[in-house]
């Protein structure tokens, strides 16, 4: 890999080892089979920032590759795609692939055409989803660097248009989920409260305790790609959503990590699920006698659940018979009494 002295870093699509790109870096392909055309577009934009950030420059010499770049790198702000790389059609094949095959709509697709009139712009921008297309002789410095500077500025809009809209829905599915969580005996309440106790008897602090406690009904809300500039009880959530089937033997899923490489907040959590999930109607299964689920859990110590977390459970019984007994209360039925389904080995 070779470095300008403009200190724009140049990614080589043959070295995999280099293409990892700090997240304030705009990231844009150059599809050309012509290696002249990929330094001097290069050489034209220097070592401009755009809306105050760098470039940081990808390679293709196909279509196919380019294709395969976009699966690698979906957040590519901007292609500069050659027509005729491997075939007379590359470029607009490949463009055709990304936005139906990849489903990307974000990346914008500026078609670069050094074989004029073979194709209608117009028809062009139709079919295959291109944002631009233009003959090379028209791209001068002045105006390549405004196609780019377009082009990253459209690009952020449409990212920033898809962030607000998932956000809008997660606020809803929020608002959702602490309703129900504050309203009414549900499921999603019941392991919010044997997770909190749980949590307190393991040790955890207030804080951690909790967060816990408020992440564990968001778990379904939470279910998706969750940054650092989430609220934290959202990243709780992710962590809930994400480690919630893992189990401690390691024979879980998703990722099948097993111990204490599973989250504190996955292992209560995957506790306090089974115990009200087994003590309660699910779908077409009748509840589970308190005393059989109590069995269940001493059974699968050390196999499915942390075993120090199920014996913290057992000593303990009687507090989340307490909050078991508190949600029969609200449901309008009675209590159960307290059995201990004998000596954890």
């Amino acid at each position: 890999m070779s470095r300008h002295d403009d200190g724009l870093a140049l990614v080589n699509s043959a070295d995999p080892e280099t293409t990892a790109v700090p997240a304030q870096m705009w990231k844009v392909l150059i599809a050309d089979d012509d290696k002249a055309i990929h330094a001097v577009t290069q050489l034209s934009i220097g070592g401009s920032l755009f809306h105050g950030r760098p470039i940081v420059w990808l390679h293709a010499y196909t279509g196919e590759e380019a294709v395969s770049m976009m699966r690698d790198h979906d957040d590519i702000a901007l292609i500069l795609m050659d027509v005729v790389m491997e075939n007379d059609s590359a470029g607009l094949d490949a463009a055709e692939r990304i936005r139906k095959e990849l489903r990307n709509s974000f990346v914008r697709i500026a078609v670069r055409t050094g074989q004029p009139g073979l194709q209608r712009q117009e028809d062009v921008v139709r079919r295959y989803g291109v944002d631009d297309y233009r003959e090379k002789t028209e791209l001068t410095a002045t105006r390549l660097f405004t196609l780019v500077h377009t082009s990253l500025a459209h690009y952020d809009q449409l990212r920033k248009l898809d962030q607000a809209r998932a956000d809008s829905e997660m606020a809803v599915a929020i608002n959702e989920a602490l309703e129900a969580h504050r309203d009414g005996d549900t499921h999603e309440r019941r392991v919010a409260e044997y997770s909190r106790l749980l949590a307190q008897l393991a040790g955890l602090d207030s804080r951690s305790t909790s967060l816990l406690f408020q992440a564990a009904p968001l778990r379904d809300a939470a279910a998706r790609v969750v940054s650092d500039t989430d609220p934290p009880v959202l990243r709780a959530a992710a962590v809930v959503a994400g480690q919630r089937n893992e189990r401690w033997d390691g024979q879980g899923f998703p990722h099948g990590v097993r111990g204490e490489d599973i989250h504190i907040y996955g292992r209560i959590t995957a506790l306090a699920d089974v115990f009200d999930s087994l003590t309660h109607p699910r779908h077409a299964r009748d509840a589970w006698p308190l005393k059989q689920a109590l069995e269940y859990l001493v059974q699968e110590s050390g196999r499915r659940f942390d075993p120090s977390l199920v014996e913290l459970f057992m000593q303990n019984l009687d507090q989340f018979i307490d909050i078991h007994n508190r949600a029969r209360h609200r449901a309008g039925e009675p209590p159960v009494a307290r059995e201990t389904p004998g000596t954890l080995h």
